[in-house]
C-alpha cells in the first residue's frame, strides 16, 4: 500500500520521512565511514537521532565526492557528535527566545560550503560576482522580526508551525543579492535567508511566505530522497513559473509543491483579515497552476507521486 503523501504539513509525516531518510543515510555512510572509530561514532549519532543533521550530510557529500576540505577533519567522523551537540544547544536557546528550536548560528564547515554553492548559483543569475556573507550575530531587531513572523505562522497555520523545527534545523541569515533564499541538499535540514528580505519586506505575511517557501523545499527533499514521486529523466526540461530558464521535472515538482503551500498560507490569512497585498495570493495561485499543469501533463508519476497529485487536485476542488 502506498502511503498517502500529501502536500499538507504534518509533524507525524515529517517524523516518518525523517526516520526513513536516516535509515537510508546510515546505509550510504557505511561505505565511507572507514576511519578508526567511525563505526562507534555512527552508532552514537543514530542513538541520539542526529543522523539527519545538516553537518552529517555535509560530511557525507564531502567524503563521497573526495573533496579536499575533508582533510580539515582528519580522523573521520569523530568531530560530528560535538558539532551537533553544540548546534542543538544553540537551538534550545533559540527556542527559549523565539519559540522554535532552530540553530541560527552560522557555525560549522557545512555552512561555509553551502554559502559558496549559493553564491555560485547567484552568480549565474546575476551575471556578476556575488558574495553571500552570513550574519554572525543577530541584533534584537532581527530576533524580534523573526519572532513576530513565527508567531503569525503559529496563529494562522499551527500545523506548519509545528512541522517547522522537525524539518529545518539551521536557519542562516546572510547579506547579499541576486537570491532571496535557498536550500542545499548537501546541507539538508538548513535554510538560507537574505537579511534584506527578512528586515525590509514591508509586510510580515510576506516574510512568513518566504520562510514557508524555503522550508517546503526541505520537506519535499526529505520525501523525494526515499520515495520517488516521478520517473522523468533530468535531461527532460519544461517551462516553469518563477524562473526564466527551463527546468527538469524535479524543479517543476518542487515549485508545484512549494507554491501550493504558499497559496494555502495566503488563503488562511485571508480568512482572518484582509491581506496587506492581495495580489500575492493571485500571483502565487497563477504560478501554482502553471507548475501543476506541467506536472499533470508531463510527469511520469510513481504511485506516491500520483497520491500527492491527487491530494493537490482534491484540495483545489474543495
Amino acid at each position: 500500500m502506498t502511503p498517502n503523501y500529501s502536500w499538507m504539513p504534518s509533524p507525524a509525516a515529517a517524523l516518518r520521512d525523517r526516520r526513513k531518510l536516516a535509515m537510508k543515510t546510515v546505509a550510504a555512510i557505511k561505505a565511507f565511514a572507514t576511519e578508526p572509530g567511525d563505526g562507534a561514532t555512527l552508532d552514537q549519532l543514530q542513538r541520539s537521532g542526529a543522523i539527519c543533521h545538516p553537518e552529517v550530510f555535509h560530511w557525507y557529500f564531502q567524503v563521497r565526492n573526495g573533496l579536499p576540505s575533508v582533510t580539515e577533519h582528519a580522523g573521520g567522523m569523530r568531530h560530528l557528535p560535538l558539532l551537533i551537540s553544540e548546534s542543538r544547544e544553540r537551538a534550545s536557546q533559540t527556542a527559549a527566545e523565539l519559540g522554535v528550536a532552530i540553530d541560527i548560528a552560522p557555525i560549522g564547515p557545512g555552512t561555509a560550503e553551502a554559502l559558496k554553492h549559493g553564491a555560485a548559483y547567484a552568480r549565474r543569475l546575476a551575471g556578476e560576482e556575488v558574495s553571500l556573507q552570513p550574519l554572525s550575530e543577530w541584533s534584537p531587531e532581527v530576533k524580534a522580526r523573526l519572532k513576530d513572523t513565527l508567531a503569525m505562522i503559529r496563529q494562522t497555520w499551527s500545523e506548519i508551525y509545528d512541522e517547522l523545527p522537525l524539518v529545518v534545523q539551521k536557519l542562516i541569515v546572510y547579506r547579499g543579492h541576486a537570491v532571496i533564499g535557498f536550500t542545499d541538499f548537501r546541507y539538508h535540514g538548513s535554510v538560507f535567508f537574505k537579511y534584506e528580505w527578512l528586515m525590509k519586506r514591508p509586510h510580515l505575511e510576506e516574510v512568513a511566505e518566504d520562510i514557508i517557501h524555503e522550508a517546503a523545499h526541505v520537506r519535499l527533499n526529505a520525501i523525494m530522497a526515499t520515495t520517488p514521486l516521478f520517473r522523468n529523466d533530468d535531461q527532460e526540461i519544461y517551462p516553469s513559473p518563477l524562473r526564466r530558464d527551463l527546468r527538469s521535472m524535479y524543479g517543476v515538482f518542487h515549485q508545484m509543491y512549494v507554491l501550493r503551500r504558499v497559496v494555502e498560507w495566503y488563503r488562511r490569512l485571508e480568512q482572518q483579515a484582509p491581506l496587506c497585498r492581495p495580489q500575492n495570493l493571485a500571483e502565487n495561485f497563477e504560478d501554482f497552476k502553471q507548475a501543476y499543469e506541467v506536472v499533470k501533463q508531463h510527469a511520469d508519476l510513481t504511485p506516491a507521486g500520483r497520491a500527492m497529485l491527487l491530494a493537490i487536485h482534491l484540495s483545489e476542488l474543495n
